[in-house]
Parts: C-alpha cells; sequence; structure tokens
C-alpha cells in the first residue's frame, strides 16, 4: 500500500498496473480491471482522478459500472489505497473518438484501408439504408 498521496500523472501512470490488479474482482457485470485497460488517458485534477476513454462502448460500460453505489465505493477505496488519497472518479470520452467517426465510412473499415494500402481504389461508395 502506498501512504503518500500522488500528485502528478506520472505518478498514477506509475501505479497504473497495481490499481488494474487490484480491481480485477470488481463489478457487478463488467470487470473494472479488464475495462480500465481501454483507458487512454488519466489525470487528476483538482481531487478527482479524470479517467478518458477512447471508444463510447467503453465509457458506457464503465459508467453502468460506477453508477452502482457499491462498485463505485469499492473503485473509490482500491483507488485510496493505491494512491495513498480519496478521489473523485470522472470519465469522459475522448475528442479523438468523435473525429474518427466523421469522414468517409470506407475510410472508417480497417479492411477498405487494407486493400487501399495494396492499390485499390474506392469508385462509389453507398451508405445502408
Amino acid at each position: 500500500m502506498n501512504l503518500r498521496a500522488i500528485a502528478t500523472g506520472d505518478s498514477i501512470d506509475e501505479h497504473w498496473n497495481e490499481l488494474l490488479r487490484s480491481l480485477r474482482q470488481t463489478g457487478k457485470r463488467f470487470n473494472l480491471g479488464a475495462l480500465l485497460r481501454g483507458c487512454k488517458e488519466r489525470k487528476i485534477k483538482d481531487d478527482t482522478l479524470v479517467l478518458t476513454f477512447l471508444h463510447s462502448s467503453h465509457l458506457e460500460r464503465i459508467n453502468s459500472e460506477i453508477e452502482d453505489p457499491l462498485v463505485n465505493g469499492q473503485f473509490e477505496s482500491v483507488v485510496e489505497n493505491v494512491l495513498g488519497k480519496k478521489y473523485k472518479i470522472s470519465v469522459e470520452l475522448s475528442s479523438n473518438e468523435v473525429r474518427s467517426v466523421r469522414g468517409p465510412i470506407g475510410q472508417q473499415s480497417h479492411l477498405v484501408r487494407a486493400a487501399q494500402s495494396l492499390g485499390a481504389r474506392i469508385v462509389e461508395e453507398r451508405s445502408k439504408p
């Protein structure tokens, strides 16, 4: 257990794996440790641990877990034990996710991008009705 308070984002990263391991068995429907592996960025802002997710599905799942008061209490307790200070938990969606969704539908598909890297061209693009 760490008895000193974490002051910088670098320190959060130093203790991130320990936090993930401690949360392996926490969660009602989803495993919090596994969900947090999808966290793109983590930082402390005032007395709040801000977790940024790249995909909206990860954000929705983590929100569904921390809405449960029991799970949220366990989560905050583990964070306090690992980081040495009590923090509120806040989750948000990365602005990169919003930008990646906009744009041509053909550019969203990994298969289309792979074909284009081999010389294929898009001649027509249709959206689903």
